[in-house]
């Protein structure tokens, strides 16, 4: 993506660190796993967006 800082990050810089973040869903008698073992580091200042449809977990 243009414009993207890919820098690495060090916890002591994050302002939020999340580290092996998971996400599962109950379908019927299946278990779907959306998200694993995500990585997410987020500088003070920084702007970041979490988008995904509504119902999909946001604000868990």
């Amino acid at each position: 993506m243009a414009g993207t800082d890919t820098q690495t990050v060090t916890t002591a810089q994050a302002a939020i660190c999340s580290r092996g973040v998971t996400r599962d869903f109950k379908a019927g008698q299946q278990t779907i796993t959306v998200l694993h073992g995500i990585d997410v580091d987020i500088r003070a200042g920084e702007l970041t967006y979490l988008v995904g449809e509504s119902g999909s977990g946001r604000r868990r």
